[in-house]
């Protein structure tokens, strides 16, 4: 579908910017906020060094092993500069994307995870896109409002793990 990074994305309020290593340490005071982690399988990073590794491996375009690409912006707000979340994006050969997204709490509410998706979406899909799925916890109503407002259907319920699966195509 690409070759390479995502491009730089900007909308009425927010930037996307290719992730790069050098955005860790304005991210590690968003991504070291334990509310973000209530809904996923993930701890919070416990150093900056935590996010410059994770920022580092998930910077490459290639997945290492897998024939999957990588798509992975910040998300920075346009007055202010202020680091407020992430986008991300697995890009499978078949063109079908499962995406991710997190952002600061202090920053629900506002419509920013909507608008960077929004602008995500919409550049994928002009890319090539075939469809794309994402994988919410069924207790995070947030998301699953979100993901719903976004154009995405649900797919399929693991109860098990408290997962549904969200289809746009």
């Amino acid at each position: 579908m690409r070759t390479g990074q995502p491009t730089e994305l900007a909308t009425a309020r927010l930037v996307l910017r290719p992730i790069e290593i050098a955005h860790a340490a304005a991210f590690w005071d968003v991504l070291r906020d334990p509310a973000m982690y209530a809904w996923i399988e993930r701890a919070p990073p416990a150093s900056p060094s935590d996010v410059e590794t994770r920022f580092a491996r998930i910077a490459q375009s290639v997945a290492p092993g897998r024939a999957e690409q990588w798509l992975n912006w910040t998300v920075w707000t346009r007055d202010g500069d202020e680091a407020v979340g992430m986008v991300e994006a697995t890009v499978a050969p078949s063109k079908s994307i499962q995406i991710a997204y997190m952002f600061a709490p202090c920053v629900w509410g506002k419509g920013y995870a909507r608008e960077a998706m929004e602008a995500a979406l919409q550049s994928m899909s002009q890319s090539g896109a075939v469809s794309f799925s994402a994988t919410i916890d069924g207790r995070n109503t947030r998301s699953l409002a979100l993901i719903a407002r976004l154009g995405f259907a649900l797919s399929e319920v693991r109860a098990a793990q408290n997962e549904e699966i969200w289809r746009r195509a």
